[in-house]
């Protein structure tokens, strides 16, 4: 069952929490709204530095994949043991 910051679309069927463990698919437009205020005072007082940021975020965003990806192989993974470890028990009741 979705909480009400994540979307219905982005929730998985049969591994509810994925999406938390993982942090892809949260919602927070307030986080958003205070990034865009940190930006507009940086504009205001350093704008060479704003801008040098503005074009630098997608390249920080394209580095920091494989390393979202891999965050979200070993949460998987440990889902699956956990899984494992926890058959017993839900057979036996």
């Amino acid at each position: 069952m979705a909480d009400k910051t994540t979307p219905e679309l982005f929730v998985l069927p049969n591994m509810r929490n994925f999406g938390d463990v993982a942090g892809f698919f949260r919602y927070q437009p307030m986080k958003i709204i205070g990034i865009f205020l940190l930006w507009c005072l940086l504009l205001g007082v350093c704008w060479p530095l704003a801008l040098l940021a503005l074009v630098l975020a997608p390249l920080v965003w394209l580095v920091a994949l494989p390393l979202r990806l891999l965050g979200v192989c070993v949460a998987a993974t440990f889902a699956l043991l956990k899984a494992l470890l926890f058959l017993p028990a839900r057979l036996l009741g």
